[in-house]
């Protein structure tokens, strides 16, 4: 089976890109998949799809997304009919590379992206469009091209893969319920699996939070949930930030550490690639998002081994359970997620045991392998040449 996937970024530390990689690497092993891949920029993404062994070329395309507050600027409304123009030249090379690959099933591997989906309505191939974000909702973005327009594309295609029932029950009355999915994204297991990390065998409690610093994310949650701690317990703790912090969210977080006298518990340690180290050695691991639409850090923070201390909000309610397998917090409750952390080092030997279960659990549901499984058996099986 021939697949051309067309991802709407190019970026080794992207949840999308990775997943993407990942479902490819597994169903080519599992399946046979024949993959090509279009780049839509430059990037370092590249560098994951040349190890993988993956092939790919770069046809330059831009995404139909925009900053909310900036929608109505008359200097975007231009540069947008630019990139609209240059995407139509995209379109045009990218139904050209079809008609010569013939692949069986286009896959648009994102909502942010449309080009590879129109080529492949045009071209009369199946097209298989992935949910993988509520642009809206979690990094404050819309189209260009307005909801009617993306809800005509959307409703084209022939089958839609929403990663959480909180995507698909969000997009409801924009897909065709009887071509629509939830399937679970997965991980290599291999890359974050530690079986053998024991937490909070340390005198002091280490804390991880994994992500880009948008107002969502809820970094500055967990800062005030420090000072709480700080505040009400003599316990030691440190925190480390993983994530760009390069933006206007994360000058304001630093700011506030500085502010509260926190410098000396909690460190910004920017965008690494070395993520699954530091989630070894961490006890905790906080997801504060607000609205997450699955939650790859959130499996990664399982499969490593750690606690995970997770807002009860958005997808992260489908893969946690309270006092199970992980914690939940509400973040409109003032210090709860405080009160969640110093609960959790007073009861250090029950959360061991929390967060094995939890670990258990990510093996069993959320690996690449599974995700792979899934998506032939469910999506892409019946359009087998």
């Amino acid at each position: 089976m021939k697949i051309l996937f067309t991802p709407s970024d190019n970026d080794a530390t992207s949840g999308a890109f990775l997943c993407m990689t990942g479902f490819i690497k597994s169903a080519r092993k599992q399946f046979h998949i024949d993959p090509l891949v279009i780049l839509p920029n430059s990037g370092d993404g590249a560098k994951l799809l040349e190890e993988a062994g993956i092939p790919y070329i770069l046809i330059r395309s831009y995404a139909w997304t925009i900053n909310i507050d900036r929608k109505d600027f008359l200097s975007v409304k231009v540069k947008w009919r630019i990139k609209r123009i240059l995407n139509w030249v995209a379109i045009r090379k990218i139904r050209k590379l079809i008609r010569q690959w013939n692949p069986d099933i286009v896959y648009n591997n994102t909502t942010w992206g449309y080009v590879g989906a129109l080529s492949g309505f045009k071209e009369k191939k199946p097209v298989i469009w992935h949910f993988r974000e509520i642009m809206e909702l979690q990094q404050n973005m819309t189209v260009l091209c307005g909801w009617v327009k993306t809800r005509k594309y959307f409703r084209q295609a022939d089958q839609v893969i929403a990663v959480s029932h909180y995507v698909l029950n969000y997009y409801k009355n924009m897909v065709s319920p009887s071509k629509s999915n939830v399937i679970y994204e997965g991980v290599n297991k291999n890359d974050s699996f530690c079986p053998n990390h024991l937490i909070f065998q340390n005198q002091s409690a280490n804390i991880i939070m994994v992500g880009g610093f948008l107002k969502d994310k809820g970094q500055d949650c967990l800062i005030d949930a420090i000072d709480y701690v700080k505040k009400n317990t003599d316990f030691d703790i440190k925190v480390n930030f993983i994530g760009n912090d390069n933006t206007e969210y994360g000058k304001y977080c630093r700011k506030k550490c500085r502010d509260l006298n926190l410098d000396n518990i909690i460190s910004f340690l920017g965008r690494r690639n070395d993520v699954s180290k530091f989630l070894s050695k961490s006890d905790i691991a906080i997801i504060a998002s607000g609205n997450e639409a699955f939650g790859r850090t959130t499996v990664e923070a399982l499969l490593s081994g750690c606690l995970v201390i997770a807002a009860n909000a958005g997808a992260t309610p489908e893969l946690i359970q309270d006092n199970i397998s992980g914690l939940l917090f509400k973040r409109e409750k003032k210090n709860g997620l405080g009160q969640r952390i110093i609960f959790a080092i007073e009861n250090a030997e029950r959360m061991q045991h929390i967060a094995k279960v939890g670990q258990d659990f990510a093996v069993q549901n959320y690996t690449a392998d599974i995700n792979a499984f899934n998506i032939y058996s469910k999506c892409l099986k019946r359009y087998e040449s």
